[in-house]
């Protein structure tokens, strides 16, 4: 029975999973109200179903806001421009429907209707690449560009999963309506995992082969052994380590390590502000009689492979533990 409510469950996880979708569909739809913060929240939407997509354990809510916060300028930058060029495009469509007839209005239709398609596709890529890598705005306007045309078969899939808001209603405005409790309570957020489904291969492909690629994005560790941690040296780490998702491809020697109670602690830094954080978990381990029992593993999560701005790093350490002797 215990196991059944465990987290290790494939059935708790799945629903831990779509809880994880349908808060941040929520909080998606609450911070898209100022309509002009929207393009931070489709960022920050974007960043936890990628986490999702790579079964990462996250806490939803801090990583929804984070996101939102770290990509506010250049998401909401990026959103404005993208929305003034949809309006436009829309009231010219309306312009034509209202004074032309004959071939020359579906002519221009059909134009006006292939320019909003190529301005999603580069969309359904902008953001996505915004909240993984730190580059300028208009790098990764370059980057959408490019990869919206060199991943055809996904950009077709993503666009058609992004505009099913105005497709379904399109069809059959009866049929929206029905679909209306689905959008509002986890449609976005589904819609948004569909595309982190067809992007994440796209983006370990762009960082490397996956024997290499796992250096990067959190998955890269090192640590102490129990002797050195319980005599105070935190300088000299005795062993590096990579982790690995099921979905890695890895020729060397692996090992899995058995569940363990850990005591753990986050940061802004990285290897060189550890020793603080070291002490600090140590000092709490005295102070709740608790004993070391392994190394311990510290894990750079957010570094050079997401962003080069070192204040932005985040570092987890965290140390395995018995009860009190």
């Amino acid at each position: 029975m215990n196991n059944l409510f465990s987290l290790e469950n494939p059935l708790m996880r799945f629903l831990a999973r779509v809880f994880d979708m349908i808060v941040s569909n929520a909080l998606f739809l609450i911070c898209c109200v100022p309509v002009v913060t929207a393009g931070a929240a489709i960022a920050a939407l974007n960043k936890v179903t990628q986490g999702i997509v790579l079964d990462r354990d996250f806490g939803t809510i801090r990583l929804f806001f984070r996101a939102f916060r770290e990509n506010f300028k250049q998401a909401t930058a990026a959103f404005l421009v993208l929305l003034l060029i949809f309006l436009s495009l829309a009231c010219n469509t309306l312009l034509v429907m209202i004074y032309l007839t004959g071939t020359l209005a579906v002519v221009l239709k059909g134009v006006l209707f292939v320019l909003a398609v190529l301005v999603l596709a580069v969309a359904v890529y902008l953001f996505p690449l915004m909240t993984r890598y730190d580059n300028a705005l208009r790098e990764h306007v370059k980057n959408a560009m490019i990869l919206a045309v060199a991943k055809l078969p996904r950009t077709v899939v993503m666009v058609l999963v992004t505009s099913l808001p105005v497709l379904v209603p399109y069809f059959s405005l009866p049929t929206f309506f029905q679909t209306l409790p689905f959008f509002f309570i986890i449609g976005f957020a589904f819609m948004s995992y569909v595309s982190s489904q067809l992007l994440v291969p796209v983006f370990r492909e762009l960082e490397g082969d996956r024997s290499e690629g796992v250096v990067f994005l959190g998955k890269v560790g090192v640590g102490i052994s129990a002797e050195d941690l319980c005599g105070g040296r935190f300088d000299e780490y005795d062993r590096v380590f990579l982790v690995l998702d099921q979905e890695d491809r890895f020729d060397g020697e692996t090992v899995t390590l058995p569940e363990a109670p850990c005591v753990s602690i986050r940061f802004r830094g990285g290897h060189a502000e550890a020793r603080t954080f070291y002490e600090r978990l140590l000092s709490y381990i005295r102070e709740n009689d608790l004993e070391v029992a392994g190394f311990s593993r510290e894990i750079t999560m957010v570094d050079y492979g997401l962003t080069s701005d070192t204040e932005k790093f985040v570092t987890e350490i965290s140390i395995p533990v018995t009860g009190p002797a």
